[in-house]
Formats: C-alpha cells, structure tokens, sequence
C-alpha cells in the first residue's frame, strides 16, 4: 500500500513533468540543489563585469533553497528568489502538500557541481547548472522511514533562467536539461 507521502511525492514529480512539457517541450525542470556556496545577494546591483557572478550566485542560492524547502516544510526564502509567474513554484506547493500529510528529510538533496552563467541581454542570464542529488528517506510524521532514495549515479543538469527586474535579479524559470 502507497502512504499519502509516497503518493504526494509522485503526483509532485507528475506535476513538475507537466508543468515543465508545457513550457519546455518535454523537459522536466530540475529540484532544486543545496549548496553551502549560494550567497550573493539576489538584490544586489553589480557592474556590468559582476551580473554573472550575480547570477550564478542567486542560481546556486536556488538550489540551496529548494534543498532547505525538502528538509524544513519552509518554502518562504524559495519562493521569494522566484517570479510569481515561475512554473519552479509548483515545486514549491508540492513540497508543502507533502508536508502538510507527512515530513521529508534530506541532507543537501541537491548538490551544484558546476554553474556556468551566459548572459542573453544587459538584465536576461541563463546559468547551466550541473548537480548530483544525494541519497534522501521519506519519512512519516513520526519518523517512521516510507521509502529510501539512492544517490544520483551520474550528474544531472538544468538551466536556472534569471531576468533583473529593477534593481533584483528573480528566477523566472527552471529546466532539466
């Protein structure tokens, strides 16, 4: 018998497979990668020579997020990286569907190897981000363990798509490559 956790967990997958084909052509975006390296600020103004670092930092910022949303239920500092227009949101409600009939625990479920920033335009950057997910339990409201995840055997990838609205760069979307 499949717990409601298990059950919110796939209609999420589901969810983002959908929300991402209808965007992207098939594409499923990525989870999120947790990253103690993400710490440039989203809001932060920088020279025309420092928007890719910005990018990249707010890219990795993101997956550092997500990763927290998974382990906490919080997903305040997620959504608060992202456009409202953002398909990466439906990410976000599902993990707090899933919180809300049970917990998850994962210990940075998502991992940035790599962030490499392009800029398309003076306020428009894509960042190629490449991750591995690590091994993670979902877990029931009390502990008890309902399935373990393996670690990804190879890396993954996305594309973090960033647009500077005024002074603050946002995520306006995200894709698995």
């Amino acid at each position: 018998m499949i717990s409601r956790v298990a059950l919110v967990w796939v209609c999420c997958g589901l969810a983002l497979a959908a929300c991402s084909e209808s965007q992207q052509g098939g594409k499923l975006p990525p989870l999120p990668s947790a990253s103690p390296s993400a710490s440039a600020s989203p809001s932060a103004s920088p020279a025309p020579g420092d928007a890719k670092a910005v990018i990249v930092a707010l890219a990795k910022q993101y997956y550092a997020e997500s990763s927290r949303a998974v382990e906490t239920g919080d997903t305040a500092k997620l959504r608060a990286l992202s456009t409202t227009s953002c398909a990466c949101l439906n990410f976000a409600d599902e993990v707090q569907k899933a919180w809300a009939h049970g917990s998850v625990r994962a210990h940075n479920y998502y991992v940035v190897l790599t962030a490499v920033a392009k800029l398309r335009a003076a306020e428009v950057g894509v960042v190629s981000i490449t991750y591995r997910t690590t091994g993670y339990t979902v877990l029931n409201r009390v502990g008890g363990v309902i399935k373990a995840y393996p670690a990804s055997p190879q890396p993954q990838g996305s594309l973090v798509t960033l647009e500077k609205l005024g002074q603050t760069w946002m995520v306006t979307n995200v894709v698995r490559t």
